[in-house]
Parts: structure tokens; sequence; C-alpha cells
């Protein structure tokens, strides 16, 4: 199998990745100040939309991690850790090509 770096995922999910934790720590701050400043029903509204949205992030960045397409024939892959090299990778099984998704501690060689 031919190993390449997919051209796109990385940017993509870090860009969307600290985006989406940026709002996060937004929803913490205003919560802590707003229950600081006896705002009791936006204090824990903001509390549990930070719970909420956490949790969105988790599970859309799980999918978006195990959803990747090939970008030479747009057909699904499998991802997996390669744990030899610490970084996640997507097989095509049908192009025989293995994409360093560029997400982990090290590169791929």
């Amino acid at each position: 199998m031919t190993i390449k770096d997919h051209p796109s995922f990385a940017a993509q999910f870090q860009r969307w990745f600290i985006r989406a934790w940026l709002i996060d720590v937004g929803l913490f701050a205003g919560g802590l100040y707003s229950l600081k400043h006896n705002d009791i029903i936006l204090g824990w509204t903001l509390a549990f939309g930070f719970v909420g949205f956490t949790l969105f992030i988790l599970a859309y960045g799980y999918y978006q991690l195990f959803h990747v397409a090939c970008p030479d024939c747009s057909g699904q892959t499998t991802t997996q850790k390669s744990n030899s090299r610490q970084v996640w990778i997507a097989v095509c099984t049908h192009c025989k090509v293995t994409w360093n998704l560029k997400i982990g501690t090290q590169a791929v060689d």
C-alpha cells in the first residue's frame, strides 16, 4: 500500500475543533461569571449548555475522524490509529492507499 498525506483533513479538523472549544470555553466562563454575580438562571443555563456542547464536540469529532472519504476515489475509508507511528491513518481498500491524516504525535515517513 502507498502512504500519502491527506490533502485537507488535518486543517479542517483542527480548525473546527479549535473554534468549537473556544465557544465551549465562552459558555463555561459565562456560566461561572453569571453564577458568581447571582444570575442563577442564566448561569445554570450556560453550565448545561457547556455540558451539552462538550458532548456534541466529542461526538462530532469522533464522527469526523471515523468517516473520512478517500480524496482519490471518494470512497469510504477505514480509520485506525497506527501504534507504531502514533498517528491516525485512513486506509482505502479500493485505491490501495493509506492516508496520513496528520493527527497524532509523530509524522509518517
